[in-house]
């Protein structure tokens, strides 16, 4: 078997994965091959060298696979880690900061999630990288993961200018003055407006409809739409907002209707609770 392997590698024969598997497992006859191998497996076929690596990593450690791969391209560690991290999120911890910088150069657009599931990174490494890359909302993510959260939301809006994210942003915090610092930028640019709206009635939807609990902690205060609209500084466009203060209006009736309604619903079963406890101690009692 070993003979046939190396035979295949030598040619470059994609079949040296076949018999590659075969030898991994049981006596892992093949298991010294494959470590000194590394590089020529890639260079043959480098997707299924990471298959074949990442299925066997107790045999082929990623200790070995890295330093095998030292002076390659890097795109074939990027690959071969992304899939390791896949199957297992540990055993490749070691490497989670190299992990950062690859998905830096290789994959942006996937780093963000990355740096959601991966605990094993140091952050003001990380957060050097993304600001090196211009990675905005990244470095907004480790910002806040760092405690630095009024950094991260100026980053959000006066750089990314995303109002959006930057309202999910201050959801996950729910601390007054985040939302307060969000609030007064997006009052001094009128033209963000309409979206701060948009999105804050969308939290509220998300946080519990009018009179139902939906368990989780409520935004402040001042991060209603209501609120917001009682601060619009005089000549607001109304043709802009009207739908959205309609629909306002409409919420704020409807929480009003249904206040009153429990409360007078609770005032009823106190009172009839009350009657039914006067008629309990006005019976008479049976004396043995």
């Amino acid at each position: 078997l070993q003979a046939a392997t190396r035979l295949y590698r030598d040619l470059g024969s994609p079949e040296v994965f076949g018999l590659l598997r075969l030898g991994l497992v049981g006596e892992k006859t093949l298991a010294g091959f494959a470590r000194e191998s590394i590089r020529r497996l890639f260079e043959i076929d480098d997707h299924e060298a990471c298959n074949v690596l990442v299925e066997h990593y107790s045999v082929v450690t990623v200790r070995i696979v890295v330093e095998g791969l030292a002076g390659c391209d890097n795109r074939w560690k990027h690959e071969y880690l992304k899939r390791l991290f896949a199957k297992d999120e540990v055993v490749g911890a070691p490497y989670h900061m190299q992990m950062v910088e690859l998905y830096a150069e290789y994959e942006p657009q996937a780093l963000l999630n990355f740096l959601h599931a991966s605990e094993r990174y140091p952050l003001q490494d990380a957060l050097q990288v993304c600001r090196a890359r211009g990675l905005l909302e990244e470095e907004a993510y480790l910002l806040g993961k760092a405690g630095h959260v009024n950094e991260a939301l100026k980053v959000l809006l006066e750089q990314v200018g995303d109002v959006g994210r930057a309202v999910q942003f201050a959801a996950e915090y729910q601390d007054p003055r985040l939302w307060e610092f969000l609030i007064c930028f997006v009052l001094e640019r009128p033209h963000l407006l309409v979206p701060l709206l948009d999105h804050l009635e969308d939290l509220d939807s998300l946080f519990g409809e009018v009179g139902k609990d939906s368990g989780r902690t409520q935004p402040p205060q001042n991060a209603k739409p209501a609120h917001v609209l009682r601060r619009l500084p005089p000549g607001t466009p109304v043709s802009r907002i009207a739908s959205i203060v309609g629909r306002v209006f409409k919420s704020v009736e409807l929480s009003k209707s249904l206040t009153e309604h429990c409360n007078t619903l609770s005032r009823r079963e106190v009172r009839a609770r009350k009657r039914a406890i006067i008629h309990t101690h006005s019976r008479g009692t049976l004396v043995a």
